[in-house]
């Protein structure tokens, strides 16, 4: 899994250019999309500005979001073989091969020289580009930690498992809560080279229950039966991680149906209420209740997701349905349908806009249960964005695809979230591959409204991938296609707002103000909060050494708060203020701003503000050097992570705790918090695992064997070192090696075992040499001196 920085539930901006669909109903009377496009979206030629030059077969990064193999190929290479990716710079271990430290597969290959690939897994934080190539044709052998493995037993029936077994154990780091993905070899009967799409092999998504030291038991995730059902999983299936989650049950969710216009008596409110009720018995631990809400909503409007506002956010996940009935073909009524999210969501990933113009769920005295079936399974995939059920998502959308009857507006609008979800399990590339492939669908279609669909999410997608060139020219584009429409001033505002952000990432500073000068003159009066939303856009894009322009640009967001009085607007100001005071380095300004910020995130009871307002003052208050207010801050923030079963936000949180306890006063800090050192970082190094991150974890277990070694528990401290020793050399942060061999030398010595003592120093040695820091080559030098007697007892160990 690749591990890019991750973005969060969008903003106006981002929600008004994500998704924008037409409005043709579940069945078109075009050609009907196949459930795989036929379309090959791949590039027949690499880029001209990739660069090609390499001694050896090195990962390079295409501008136009690509990843590619230069500097050579194997003879045998062809589009479907394996490799690993592994360090490539001096390796001291002659008997130990070089450690693989991400793994990918080819999918197209140009000469003798360059391949294009699919990256498959990734230890998080990895320079791709800095690794070089060998090929394997079975990358399940050698392990990547727990990343990638096989099925190497079914539970259950064949054709319906409960569950399977994994090839990857503790010993890898496999905890219960991890979610793996389940993919089919691909189907050599497929010409097209999207048998390779991870999208297409994907058979389930399973979390694991229970695990041994070499083999893991993983529960499968079963949708309703309502739905098609993939092909089952079956032994030999590629196991990938792809998240880890607390394995709790999904919190309480809330579908509020308002008023239809023209459904007089209720009655056909009611009826979509209790079959949609009937719908979510058909999932196991759904979790989600149905109420009507007393206000009525044209499902037509482009700015439906507005309509949030109009309802009291009731802090849990939370969607909102607004349908009318309308005039159609043939002078017939049909029911008209649309939906959005009340509030944040939890997890990662775009949220995508409501459906511009809604979904034609056809006549309404004729809404049978395949159509009702459809749109519920729509609405459900809602919830589990808004919920932070990455997996469990992907999986579900996956099955609505396989439903051959999914046609127009709802089609494109699944397969934008298909996309969405993948990009938000780090697969950036394969969301860039099912765009693109929707955007050549809607060109050969001649449906402007659903390329337009494709091309804003490519525009992001392009922006995570740092293709700062293909995300300018995609927005360029999208620019011009809402101008071609006039009449949609919201959509050229927010396309504009886009360009603008583009245009500013990529260093064309002054074209980007002025787009921004345009904005400003069609929103004189903020546009009801719209233009503190592009402004904000626009910010993050400045470079960071541009601070001129920043404070420029924070002026104008504090100049349209103060005229919002709107709780989340001024929630989002003091975050960013807090942000530029850190920056600063005016620590206690910027706490007070998060503070406030939390207190704003309060009044509108989003609890995800909440906890992001408490983990940035963490931060700050680890800059003050306050390291027990610090540690309650996190504290505050973990506890509400974890009720908002967000993984992700708590694994975060805790990969900063070690900051704590990294320079810790013994002698100044209460026993209580002291006591609670081995508990706590114990905690943020099983935190780091679940997440695979070896190479935190090797610098939390150095940390763990520090406080044990300062605190006279010599026998646990060597114990943690040689553990810290094993991940560091395995994910090559051979600076921790170092220091965790250093630091055993000096325990060898405090024991009088000076051969052990003069082994791990030259261990520790070689280490730092590789390393390339000198402040640990000065630190082996001093110990080889004399060691000073210390003035005081060492700190009872029974405190842990």
């Amino acid at each position: 899994m690749i591990h890019p920085t991750l973005w969060r539930g969008a903003t106006l901006a981002t929600l008004a250019l994500s998704t924008l669909l037409v409005s043709t109903g579940c069945r078109t009377t075009g050609a009907a999309q196949p459930v795989w496009p036929e379309a090959e979206v791949l590039p027949q030629a690499p880029p001209d500005k990739l660069e090609k030059t390499a001694s050896t077969s090195v990962l390079r990064r295409g501008p136009d979001g690509f990843m590619y193999i230069v500097g050579g190929l194997d003879e045998a290479t062809k589009p479907g073989a394996t490799f690993f990716a592994r360090y490539s710079g001096q390796w001291p271990l002659e008997d130990v091969a070089r450690p693989p430290l991400a793994a990918g597969q080819i999918t197209r290959v140009y000469g003798k020289d360059v391949a294009l690939v699919q990256m498959l897994y990734a230890f998080p934080n990895v320079e791709l580009e800095k690794l070089e190539i060998t090929w394997q044709d079975d990358i399940t052998r050698e392990d990547i930690g727990k990343g990638i493995g096989a099925v190497t037993q079914i539970m259950g029936e064949p054709e319906y498992p409960d569950a399977v077994e994994l090839s990857l154990g503790k010993n890898l780091g496999v905890q219960p809560g991890d979610i793996y993905a389940l993919l089919h070899a691909p189907d050599e009967a497929v010409a097209q080279s999207n048998r390779y799409q991870l999208s297409r092999r994907l058979a389930n998504v399973c979390m694991v229950q229970k695990v041994r030291d070499a083999t893991s038991t993983c529960r499968i995730w079963h949708g309703s039966q309502l739905h098609p059902q993939p092909p089952p999983t079956t032994v030999g299936n590629t196991a990938l991680f792809v998240e880890h989650t607390f394995g709790a049950q999904p919190r309480q969710a809330l579908v509020q149906f308002a008023k239809i216009k023209g459904d007089e008596d209720g009655s056909i409110r009611a009826h979509l209420i209790e079959q949609m009720d009937e719908y979510l018995k058909t999932h196991a631990a759904v979790n989600v209740s149905v109420e009507t809400v007393d206000i009525e909503l044209d499902p037509t409007s482009p700015e439906f997701y507005k309509n949030e506002k109009k309802v009291e956010y009731r802090s849990m996940p939370q969607l909102l349905v607004g349908a009318a009935l309308q005039k159609g073909p043939r002078g017939k009524e049909h029911l008209i349908l649309n939906y959005t999210g009340v509030g944040p969501s939890t997890g990662p990933g775009m949220v995508a806009a409501p459906p511009e113009y809604g979904i034609d769920l056809g006549r309404g005295d004729k809404i049978d249960g395949e159509d009702l079936r459809q749109i519920y399974g729509l609405l459900l995939s809602g919830v589990l964005v808004y919920r932070g059920q990455t997996a469990e998502g992907l999986m579900h959308l996956r099955q609505l695809l396989a439903d051959e009857s999914i046609q127009g507006s709802m089609r494109w609008h699944l397969r934008d979230q298909y996309a969405m979800r993948w990009g938000a399990l780090g697969y950036l590339d394969e969301a860039l591959w099912l765009v693109k492939e929707d955007e050549a669908v809607a060109v050969a279609a001649k449906n402007r409204q659903a390329e337009l669909n494709a091309l804003g999410t490519r525009v992001r997608l392009h922006d995570m991938l740092d293709s700062s060139d293909a995300a300018r020219a995609a927005s360029k584009k999208y620019l011009d296609y809402r101008n071609e429409a006039p009449d949609e001033d919201f959509a050229i505002r927010a396309a504009l707002s886009m360009h603008a952000e583009m245009l500013m990432r990529s260093g064309a500073v002054t074209e980007s103000l002025e787009h921004l000068a345009t904005l400003e003159g069609k929103c004189a009066d903020g546009c009801n909060g719209e233009l503190f939303s592009y402004i904000s856009g626009i910010y993050w894009a400045v470079p960071p050494d541009n601070k001129q322009l920043q404070d420029q640009l924070l002026e104008k967001l504090i100049a349209l708060e103060s005229g919002a009085n709107d709780a989340s607007t001024t929630a989002s100001l003091r975050i960013y203020q807090g942000l530029q005071a850190m920056r600063e380095g005016h620590f206690e300004q910027a706490v007070i701003a998060f503070l406030d910020a939390e207190k704003h995130f309060e009044q509108k009871k989003s609890s995800p503000g909440v906890a992001r307002a408490k983990y940035f003052a963490f931060l700050a208050q680890l800059g003050m050097k306050e390291p027990i207010l610090a540690y309650e801050t996190a504290v505050d923030a973990l506890s509400i992570a974890t009720d908002l079963r967000d993984f992700g936000t708590a694994a975060r949180i805790y990969d900063r705790l070690t900051a704590v306890y990294l320079n810790l006063d013994l002698s100044s800090s209460p026993s209580t918090y002291i006591r609670l050192a081995s508990r706590i970082l114990t905690s943020v190094y099983e935190a780091q695992v679940a997440v695979g991150d070896l190479g935190a974890s090797s610098e939390t277990l150095f940390t763990i064997g520090t406080l044990f070694f300062k605190l006279g528990s010599l026998d646990d401290a060597q114990t943690v070192f040689q553990k810290s020793v094993v991940y560091a050399i395995r994910t090559t942060r051979f600076d921790i090696a170092a220091m965790s061999q250093l630091t055993l030398g000096m325990i060898a010595r405090a024991k009088g075992d000076i051969e052990l003592f003069r082994t791990e120093i030259e261990r520790a040695g070689v280490m730092a040499k590789l390393s390339g820091d000198p402040s640990i080559l000065e630190a082996i030098k001093r110990a080889l001196e004399p060691p000073q007697q210390p003035e005081d007892d060492p700190v009872d160990s029974q405190l842990l």
